[in-house]
């Protein structure tokens, strides 16, 4: 199972990625700008990039490549 989280570096999105990867899940998740060394280090096992959402092209590019469930 493949979940995507748009915006995983909030504070829900840190919650939600840490309880889908405890059920089995590859979560993969967005941000607006990279994640320092201290955000990597507390995101093990997600596949973070950075996105801006407003731009429909690249959200579209990255549903297609991730396939998300």
């Amino acid at each position: 199972m493949i979940a995507l989280i748009i915006g995983i570096s909030s504070q829900d999105g840190i919650y939600l990625s840490r309880y889908l990867r405890d059920l089995g899940y590859v979560v993969y998740g967005t941000t607006r700008q990279p994640l320092t060394s201290t955000d990597q280090k507390h995101s093990p096992h997600i596949n973070v990039c950075t996105l801006d959402p407003q731009n429909t092209d690249d959200v579209n590019h990255l549903i297609r490549t991730v396939k998300p469930d």
